[in-house]
Order: C-alpha cells, then structure tokens, then sequence
C-alpha cells in the first residue's frame, strides 16, 4: 500500500550541506511509513522532484527508508489522533458500507473507503459525502448555536460557544479546503450575529474567499476549495429561486429539497468534468434521496464521538444510528451506480467546461421556462412554429419535446462515438489492428513510421494492417512477451520495412531462437526491457513501467513490457495511453504498488496516480488480470483485442463489468475490427472497420 502524507521540510542535507527550510512536501512512502501520525517531526532519506505548476505543495518526496522519530506530537495532536482511531475502530463493527462511509462522513478520514464503493459514490455525484465538508461544519455551527439560544444564553456567550465547538471541530477532521472555508464564514457570520447585523451570506462567503485566499494563496488551484466555493454560491445565489420554480409543480419541502442539490451541481459542473470527464445523469436524483439522513449522520456522530469518553454505554446505540444512515447512502450510490447509463462520457480539459456550461445554462432556462405557464405556452409557440404544420397541432407539440430530448439526451453520446469511416493519417494517433486471438497496436510518429506493440499470431494479418496504415518505418517494435499470439506475427512487420530497435521481454533464461535469428537476418537492434527505460519518436513519448530489474523468475505472462506512452497532439493537448500486454493480477498489484515512474523522467511523477486517455486491457480482458489497474485509472477508453469466437471466453465479463461501471467507452477487435483512435480539442474520437 502507499501512503501519502503532507508535510513541511525543516531541516535537510543534500550533496553534504546542511540547510534549513519551510518547504510544504507531498511524502510518497510505503507500509513503513503507516505508523506515522499528524503532528510529528520525522526524518528520512529519499529524493525530490518538482511539484507541477499549481500545486499546493513544492515538491514531492519519495521515501526510500523507514521514518526515525525526533519529535513526538503535541498533546492535541495525540488526543485527536486517538478519537479518529478509536472512532474509527468502532465504526469498523458496522455493516460493509457504514464501516467505509462513517469515518468519513463525521471525522474526515476515508482510509477504510473501499475503491467499489469510492467509484458508485462518483458515479452517482455523491463523492463529496465521503469526507466531512462545508455542510458538515454548518450543522455543527448552527446546532450550538441553537441548543445555546434554546438553554437562554445571552447571543454573545452562545455565539462565543458556537465558535470554540467550530474551532473544535474543525482541529479534530483536519482542516481541508472546504472545512476551511465553511469555518471561517461560520466565524465571520457569529461576529456579524454578536454586532446585531444578522447573516448576509454573499457578503460573509466573498470575505472568507478572500481571507482565505490571502492567507494561503495555494487554495486557489485546489479543486475542493473551487467547488465548495461554488456549490455555495449556487445556493445562495439559486437555490431559493430554485425552490420557488420547482414549487409550481410540487409540494413546497419537495422543492426545497430538490432545489439544494440542483443549485450545486449547476454550479459546480464545468468544474466536475475536469476531474472526472462524464455527465452524472442521477446525481439530483441520489442526492435528494440521501439528504434527510446528513443531519442524522453528522449530528448523531459526532455525539457518538463525545460518548466514546464521556458516556460509553450509549456509544453502540448512537454508532448504529448514525451507521444506518451510512448505510443508506451507501446503498443508494451503488444502485444508481448500476442502472442504466448512470455516467455518458464527456469531452474533458475546455471544451468539456465550455460544453457542460452551455448544458448548465440551458438547464436552468428550462427550469425557468416551465415555471411559468405563460413563459412555457410562449417557448412551445416559438417551437412549434420551426416545425411543419399547424402550430396548435398536438402532434407537432410532441415532436418538439422529442427535438428537445434528442438534443440534449443524445448529443453528448455523441461527442466520441466514432464517424463509421476510417479517418485521415492526420486523425488517428493509435490503431488496434484486427489480428484475430492476439494484440497487435501502432502508435503513429510520422507520416509513414510508428511504434509498433505486439505483432498477433499471424504475419499476414499484421503486414496487411501495416501496409493499410502506410507504416513504412518502425522506430521500436515492443514484443511484451514472447507468446506466440503476440509475437507469431513478426515476420509481417519485418517484411518490407526499415525496424530500428527492438525491445524484448521473457522469463526465460533465452530468447527463443526464432526470434532471434529472424530479429539479427533484419539487423534489428535487440534491447531487453527494463522498468525506467524510455524514448521518444515523433510526438510520442514512451517509457517502461515493468518489468523492473530485480523482477524474479515469472510466469511468461508476468514478464510482459508495460509501457505507459503520451502523444502530443497538434493543439497542444497530449493523449496518454497504458499498454500492459498480458500481465496478471498478481503482477499488476506489484506495478500499482510501484505507483510512479522513476523521478526526472519525461513522464513525470504518479503517472498511474494521474489516470490515462486510453488502457490496453491486459490479456484480451481474460478475469485473471483482474480489475485493480481499471478502477484506478478510470480511462476514457479501453481497446480489448481479442479473437472472434475465441474458446477462452474472452473478454470475461467481470472485465467489461467493471470498465462499463467507470463509464469507460470500450472498443473490441472481435467486434468492432480494426480500430483507429484520435485527439481532437481534447475530445477522443474513435473509428471502426463494422
């Protein structure tokens, strides 16, 4: 497993020279590091690399020996840190989902969320309930608040007390971008509340922004500070007018509750799809659904939480309490997470945030339109008369409303999908040839040269392929591993073509002689792949994930090339691509667990932290290469090549499963034939053969 933890650079020692520093780090460690907790000055040795432009930390500091403690945490620190633990540790008796959610949801620590459920929560645009948030922090304010008001505190001394129970609060979850803001507009407003002047929210939410902004500038480039800060405005600036547009067409507290999570996802979703390009089609729906039960699971934990010290019997009865509701959202995340269409694939970087804004806008100029009979029977006039025939024709309502409905059901699916004929050199950067039961990929570098990944089993198919592509020059061959299915068609590519390297892997002692002599007859370079090992060609940029140095005797499978590859593209923009040959499961949780590429590379840090356009589904989507690498990168694309009618049952649908549940769009030799991808203004396009 790995570990990720903030910290700040004191002191260090480099080339001999000591020096001291306030450098805020990203720590990248692993198990031995488990131990170490908030608060703590710690030592170790490893290397540093440059953080990226924005964010929030200097550098990132990959760990390479065990942490030597030199300075025990503070009193707080430790108390704090026992109450996360021991909450945690009771929260683990609870049915599945509760045990991942509640620790979360009341204390901010997600370490037992687990990556099935983290994924149904995003699916289903309940992800910013799985950690403690600005609502959080507003229903502990005002619950004080109002218990103090109601035991007739004077409004100083219950705004005095609201205010130690925030700074509490906020100390025990630790204080994220979006606690951060919520407690300082809490703080303002209790100020505001003891001078008499009431609550003025816009005034109170531009003056934390900016508090916050200039005590810690770095807030402006986190995305959980963006979006709290705008969910916040679409309440504010919407949601009671949103309220009052729903109310004509249901009863006042269904509007109001509606009107909450329709406000912030107006909002916050042109920001949403950079992080996760796909439109969340029940996200309204699953919010409203879960709504009742926040206040219960955050008021009932956190008394759960003094009761852990202060009266333990009740401690079973208010965990259970809170814990049902946990468990009702988790349960609502993973069924909406499982229906139909739950996540359409969205154009990611501007045009996805220029596309999804015009989506927002006319969203809620349909909301304002169908609150008003007059503003509805206007708009359906003007409609209708666009349209063929009698205006007042019921028949020509009803198409309108399909219009309408293809618009904007229909045509983000189609943004994608590909345009049934076969694209232009300048179009495709990657095609998956059609090599029957077997992989073989290009990766264009020029005009008429490429990277080549795997060759099928047939040299006929692959030469055919090739020649089709007008490929002329091969600047590296990749053969991940030396099964016939990826190899048995190298004559194809040798014939006829100029190949200048080859990069190989085996887990035998020898390369089989086939190959050898038939690689040297062609004078191709032979190099034996080795993780960190890297080129480019083109516009492309390649490099090898696995297999690493010290990598032992293996399955043949287990030694396959993965290489990680980015192809700039012609705007500007890059498309990434993961190809894992046949690698299983037990050899991916390895690679996982080596989670970076090695530091000072042209792919830089937490390349597989980042996630890629496109992954080459490991062994033809058979169930043993398992679903670990799918749910952390969460591609936009998956190419499965695999044979028709092949008597492995391959892909297995566990496989398919998985890539459908993270809204993955996938692409299938055996049934979709040769396949040609491409990048345009950050959209992906694909085009098939069938």
């Amino acid at each position: 497993m790995q570990y990720l933890i903030e910290a700040t650079i004191v002191e260090a020692t480099a080339d001999g020279t000591g020096f001291s520093a306030v450098t805020p780090v990203l720590v990248i460690a692993g198990e031995r590091w488990s131990a170490v907790q908030t608060g703590q000055r710690v030592g170790g040795a490893g290397s540093l690399e440059a953080a990226g432009p924005g964010d929030d930390v200097e550098a990132l500091f990959f760990s390479e020996t065990s942490p030597t403690l030199i300075e025990p945490a503070g009193h707080w620190d430790k108390r704090t840190t026992e109450i996360r633990r021991t909450f945690k540790d009771r929260a683990a008796t609870l049915s599945s989902d509760a045990a991942q959610l509640l620790p979360g949801m009341v204390l901010g620590d997600r370490s037992s969320l687990g990556a099935d459920l983290d994924k149904a929560m995003k699916r289903t645009g309940l992800t910013h309930l799985t950690a403690v948030s600005g609502a959080n922090c507003a229903i502990v304010l005002g619950v004080v608040f109002l218990c103090g008001y109601a035991v007739r505190l004077p409004r100083w001394l219950a705004a005095a007390v609201a205010f130690l129970a925030l700074l509490a609060f906020v100390t025990l979850v630790r204080p994220d971008p979006s606690v951060l803001r919520a407690a300082v507009m809490g703080t303002i407003g209790i100020v505001a509340i003891m001078n008499g002047r009431g609550r003025r929210s816009p005034s109170l939410l531009c003056i934390a922004v900016v508090l916050l902004l200039s005590l810690n500038p770095w807030l402006s480039g986190s995305y959980a500070f963006i979006l709290s800060v705008l969910a916040t405005t679409g309440l504010i600036v919407f949601g009671s007018r949103c309220a009052r547009w729903l109310g004509r067409w249901m009863p006042l507290w269904a509007a109001q509750a509606v009107a909450v999570p329709v406000a912030a996802q107006v909002f916050c979703a042109p920001v949403i799809v950079l992080l996760q390009p796909q439109l969340v089609t029940y996200s309204v729906l699953a919010n409203v659904l879960v709504a009742p039960a926040i206040p219960v699971i955050t008021i009932v934990g956190m008394i759960a939480v003094l009761a852990l010290f202060l009266c333990p019997p009740l401690v079973p009865l208010l965990m259970a309490t809170a814990g049902a509701g946990a468990q009702w959202v988790g349960y609502t995340a993973r069924f909406f997470s499982a229906a139909p269409a739950a996540a359409i694939p969205w154009p990611g970087g501007a045009t996805g945030v220029a596309l999804m804004a015009v989506l927002s806008t006319a969203s809620l100029t349909v909301l304002w339109i169908l609150s008003s009979p007059i503003r509805l029977r206007r708009a359906a006039g003007m409609l209708v008369r666009l349209l063929p025939g009698e205006p007042a024709s019921a028949l020509n309502r009803c198409t309108a409303a399909l219009v309408v409905g293809v618009v904007f059901g229909v045509a983000p699916g189609l943004l994608i999908s590909g345009s049934g004929k076969v694209p232009g050199e300048s179009e495709w950067s990657v095609v998956a040839c059609d090599v029957g039961q077997g992989d073989g990929l290009v990766i264009r570098t020029g005009t008429h040269s490429a990277v080549v990944v795997d060759t099928g089993p047939d040299p006929e198919l692959m030469d055919r392929c090739l020649r089709e592509l007008e490929i002329s020059t091969v600047d590296v061959l990749v053969l991940t591993h030396m099964h016939a299915d990826h190899n048995g068609g190298m004559q194809g590519v040798l014939a006829g073509r100029e190949v200048k390297q080859t990069l190989i892997s085996t887990a035998d002692p020898e390369l089989p002689s086939g190959v050898v002599s038939g690689l040297e007859e062609h004078g191709v370079e032979i190099v034996h792949a080795q993780r960190g090992q890297q080129g480019d060609g083109g516009p492309v940029h390649w490099q090898v994930l696995w297999p690493p140095a010290d990598h032992p005797g293996s399955t043949e499978n287990n030694s396959s090339i993965v290489l990680a590859a980015r192809i700039e593209q012609p705007d500007g923009s890059a498309l990434s691509l993961l190809l894992t040959g046949d690698l299983e499961e037990d050899g991916m949780q390895r690679l996982l667990r080596l989670a970076r590429s090695p530091p000072g590379t042209m792919l830089g840090a937490n390349f597989l932290q980042r996630g890629v356009d496109i992954l080459k589904v490991t062994h033809h989507g058979a169930d043993n290469g398992g679903t670990a690498v799918i749910m952390k990168l969460q591609p936009a694309m998956a190419l499965i090549s695999v044979g028709a009618d092949n008597d492995y049952g391959h892909p297995a649908p566990d496989i398919t499963d998985a890539l459908k549940q993270v809204g993955t769009h996938i692409g299938r030799t055996d049934e979709d034939g040769r396949i040609y991808i491409g990048k345009q203004a950050d959209i992906l396009r694909m085009w098939t053969e069938r």
